[in-house]
């Protein structure tokens, strides 16, 4: 979930769609 979670942040460089991360960890 988390690893999904961070490649959704990155690509769209805002929020995750699952709202893991506020911040892209990229």
């Amino acid at each position: 979930m988390c690893g999904e979670g961070i490649v959704y942040a990155c690509l769209l460089g805002r929020r995750s769609i699952w709202g893991f991360f506020q911040d892209s960890p990229c």
